[in-house]
């Protein structure tokens, strides 16, 4: 049979179950009305055959016999009801032969109100086989869409439940820890959404300075990724932001021994992410530096060296790999570099900032939006060093590029320098702002 004959006569099928549905429903409510005792159930079988004519997927003739044991049956009790479920699970059954993408969920679920049915009966004998097929039939089903687990885990509650009922123990303690795995499953699903959900949430209310309502969120949220990442890495980098954000609460709250706590947590998280992902060195070194800036803060000057020479190691091997990482190295160096100098390591500093200089000059050659950071550098680097020749470059750079620069930074530069004691230096920046 050709496909185009095979289409008309699923047209012709449909088209004469829907006629005799109409038929069947307007005659079944005339006989109602009349007081026929069957009317009511020739309506129900009619609009079984509408239904399933008007049906948008391709017509299943044992999904639509077993739907209409189904639909019969709900308005039935007790053994009339348990015949029309049985044979409503026969259909199913065959329907998931060939099609198990939907006979098996429909074949599961009817095995369940058979089960259910027969418990009412107090037929618990005929019960168990009943119980054991569906939970064999969920458990197909969770090979094919794990979003039935839940199901599944009620089919496996309920087989020990009937189990029980006829005191054989034997089984139990397996088939209960299967429904625990299943449960737990369950349980970390839910969890992971509502970790999402607080970690979005922490992030707005951050976003719009409301930090008090934001640390107990973000310290729920960074409580359930510790909990959840051991058993699930791919929450590694919802984590890592998570933590990051709580130790950036904290800090805005003034509670710096906890933000620093927090920061060391957040680089672990990195560090175990560019493990696993190289392309994620670049934010462990920017987590390094920010713990190095918090870890000097507290004065505790030697962790923060250690963590500010780790940072500007892992950019110097990012550089030399690729240009692309030429931007953060300068910019580190510049920040690393004013950091050194506020602890007093003024030789180290005076070195970082030439390394990172000689990184911007390389880029501003290339690009001439890089000579306004350029000017910043040189800015922060007098301040911070007090050393004339940083001071002589920034002036250079703002007679040579001026129409590279911006008002702005001209403007910070010059207050920069004019705090390091170099007014000549500064008002000639000053002049230079269009």
């Amino acid at each position: 049979m050709t496909a185009a004959v095979k289409g008309r006569r699923d047209t012709y099928v449909r088209i004469g179950m829907m006629t005799v549905g109409d038929l069947g429903v307007v005659g079944g409510l005339a006989g109602w009305i009349l007081g026929w005792r069957f009317g009511h159930l020739l309506v129900t079988l009619s609009l079984v055959l509408l239904i399933a004519g008007m049906w948008p997927g391709k017509f299943r003739p044992r999904r639509s016999v077993a739907g209409g044991y189904v639909l019969v049956g709900r308005h039935l009790k007790g053994v009339e009801a348990l015949d029309s479920a049985r044979k409503a699970a026969h259909h199913y059954r065959k329907l998931a032969v060939k099609h198990p993408d939907e006979g098996l969920v429909l074949l599961a679920g009817t095995l369940d109100w058979q089960r259910a049915l027969l418990r009412e009966l107090g037929r618990h004998e005929d019960a168990e086989p009943v119980a054991r097929e569906a939970v064999e039939t969920w458990r197909e089903v969770v090979t094919i869409d794990s979003s039935r687990r839940e199901n599944l885990s009620k089919a496996l509650h309920h087989l020990t439940g009937t189990l029980a009922e006829l005191n054989r123990e034997g089984e139990l303690t397996t088939l209960t820890e299967e429904a625990v795995v299943v449960q737990r499953s369950l349980v970390a699903t839910h969890e992971v959404l509502l970790a999402l959900h607080l970690q979005n949430l922490a992030t707005q209310l951050r976003r719009t300075d409301r930090w008090e309502a934001a640390l107990p969120v973000a310290q729920e949220a960074a409580t359930l990724y510790r909990r959840l990442v051991p058993t699930d890495p791919d929450l590694l980098e919802h984590a890592a932001h998570t933590v990051e954000g709580f130790a950036t609460t904290l800090r805005r709250l003034e509670r710096p021994l906890e933000s620093l706590q927090s920061t060391q947590e957040w680089v672990e998280y990195e560090r175990t992410l560019a493990d696993r992902l190289p392309d994620r060195r670049p934010e462990l070194a920017e987590a390094l530096r920010i713990l190095g800036n918090r870890s000097a803060d507290l004065d505790h000057i030697e962790d923060g060296l250690t963590r500010w020479r780790e940072s500007l190691e892992l950019w110097r091997q990012l550089a030399s790999e690729g240009r692309e990482h030429n931007a953060g190295y300068a910019d580190a160096c510049t920040r690393i570099g004013y950091g050194l100098g506020v602890v007093g390591e003024t030789t180290e500093s005076l070195a970082v900032f030439r390394t990172g200089l000689d990184v911007r000059r390389t880029l501003a050659t290339l690009d001439s939006r890089q000579y306004d950071d350029l000017l910043d550098d040189l800015a922060r680097a007098t301040q911070t060093t007090l050393a004339p020749e940083f001071a002589v470059e920034a002036v250079a750079v703002a007679r040579e590029h001026a129409d590279a620069l911006t008002a702005d930074t001209l403007a910070r530069a010059s207050d920069q320098l004019r705090e390091a004691g170099f007014t000549a230096e500064a008002e000639e920046l000053s002049a230079h702002r269009r």
